[in-house]
């Protein structure tokens, strides 16, 4: 069951990933006028990964630690900046989850 729920939320997150980098990049489209389209392609590569590190546990502590690192990072810029994106903390969210989850 774990490994089920893991999946389809790495699935879910890595097209929505893909949706924001389409919004980003393609439409134009920023809700907080600081966007790029370079931490949704990170966050993609990141969700795709996500499943081989249920069967490779040497890469699964270093995946974990890079999506808090990563989720961390950008956490950090939408606070300096004073502005923090629905869109984009969804995503945080949806990391979160699968770090947790990842870890039990």
């Amino acid at each position: 069951m774990k490994t089920e729920i893991f999946t389809v939320l790495a699935i879910v997150g890595a097209l929505y990933s893909l949706y924001l980098f389409y919004l980003e990049h393609f439409v134009g489209v920023c809700f907080t006028g600081y966007c790029s389209e370079y931490p949704a392609l990170l966050g993609f590569f990141w969700f795709v990964s996500a499943p081989l590190t249920l069967k490779f546990d040497k890469i699964n502590k270093l995946w974990r630690i890079s999506g808090v690192f990563g989720i961390s990072c950008l956490v950090f810029i939408e606070l300096y900046h004073r502005t923090v994106c629905p869109f984009c903390s969804l995503a945080h969210i949806l990391g979160l989850i699968l770090i947790v989850i990842s870890s039990i």
